[in-house]
């Protein structure tokens, strides 16, 4: 098949959607598709990476705390997708978070013979804002089906507010991506050193690094021997080291941005890793790359990450927002190995099943069902 996987989003920032849709590219080549990506041009993305087509421009937002681009072609770079799209003849098109704006509306619509899937990852918060948001994705979905021939949501978090339509069933298709570099990591603990406890993410709010940090506050008294190791960059990063020297926290470790090896690194000598966020996640990627690695995980139990934990939800999940209860969390499994070991063994087990290798074949017969619906609608407009 010749296949289109459009990313609405910078293709060279770090991000689960982004990670997902290269890793899923890279799978079906291996397996004789001919592949592209179709990505806005960024400052940062070249037009030259291999297999990757950039067109348009694209500009950020932040909207419900969440980090959107806008993209858009018009005049000659519009005319040049028109014309490529035309000159490439793809089977189907994948659109990834279809309704960002523009750049998925404009190429759905110069493709109207070729089979259309598309994913659905957001998870608005659960706010006025949110809530609103909700209610014009599920009229915006029961618009969009008419135009799709297959519809896939990455957890049942996002699927709650698509519109149900018995002619576009939802399938439930998880961001696989390529843990092999994970799974094949061999754990490096000091018993003579701290215990760790790593969190990697934004620094958002949302993804709430401040809950994290007084959690540890609140055991590190009573623990003594452990750290508290931060990765990654955003606004949230002067508060961050803010508090932890107003209130002379000790023992913690801001990085900032780390790149991939060393992201593996850490989670290699990690005892513990943890990821807070409030909301707005609708599966957890970052989660599976830890238990991938055999790192036992405490996360906030919000609607994404409950997807993932839901089996062991007395000891891998907390209200989110609570810092009382993750602190106990924290406590329980940093003073018991035995319950670290089967959390580590457990991980490993599961991410195995969100590898992008046992999903590739699932989405090939996604694409030939497309492909067939649009074939009998084209067939049926002649």
């Amino acid at each position: 098949m010749k296949i289109a996987i459009v990313c609405p989003y910078d293709i060279e920032r770090a991000g689960g959607v982004q990670v997902h849709i290269l890793d899923l590219a890279n799978s079906l080549r291996k397996r004789g598709h001919n592949v592209w990506v179709i990505a806005p041009k960024t400052n940062n993305a070249e037009s030259c990476l291999e297999g990757i087509a950039l067109f348009g421009k694209s500009t950020s937002f932040v909207f419900n705390e969440t980090q959107i681009d806008a993209s858009l072609v018009w005049g000659k770079e519009k005319k040049r997708l028109k014309q490529w799209l035309a000159d490439q003849q793809f089977d189907v098109i994948h659109f990834h978070t279809i309704w960002d704006p523009f750049l998925s509306f404009q190429i759905l619509s110069m493709c109207k013979n070729t089979a259309r899937v598309a994913t659905f990852h957001d998870t608005p918060p659960e706010t006025l804002s949110g809530n609103l948001t909700r209610k014009v994705f599920y009229r915006l979905s029961q618009l969009l089906y008419r135009w799709l021939d297959g519809v896939s949501a990455v957890s049942v978090s996002p699927a709650a507010h698509l519109y149900k339509s018995p002619t576009h069933p939802i399938r439930l298709m998880p961001p696989s991506i390529n843990y092999s570099s994970f799974l094949k990591v061999k754990r490096n603990l000091d018993p003579s050193g701290p215990q760790t406890i790593f969190f990697v993410s934004r620094l958002d709010p949302r993804k709430g690094v401040l809950t994290l940090l007084k959690a540890y506050e609140k055991i590190k008294t009573q623990v003594g021997n452990i750290r508290l190791v931060i990765a990654g960059d955003g606004e949230d990063k002067k508060a961050l080291e803010k508090t932890i020297k107003g209130r002379n926290i000790q023992d913690v470790h801001v990085l900032g941005y780390i790149n991939e090896d060393e992201k593996i690194d850490w989670l290699a000598k990690s005892d513990v890793f943890c990821s807070p966020a409030h909301y707005g996640e609708s599966f957890g990627i970052v989660l599976v790359e830890a238990m991938a690695t055999g790192v036992p995980v405490i996360a906030a139990a919000n609607s994404g990450y409950k997807t993932i934990l839901h089996e062991k939800v007395e000891h891998c999940l907390f209200t989110p927002t609570d810092e009382d209860q993750l602190a106990e969390r924290l406590l329980t499994l940093l003073g018991d190995e035995k319950l670290r070991t089967e959390l580590s063994v457990w991980g490993r087990e599961q991410a195995i099943k969100y590898d992008i290798e046992s999903w590739v074949g699932k989405w090939e017969d996604v694409y030939k069902e497309a492909i067939k619906r649009r074939g009998k609608i084209v067939s049926k407009n002649k």
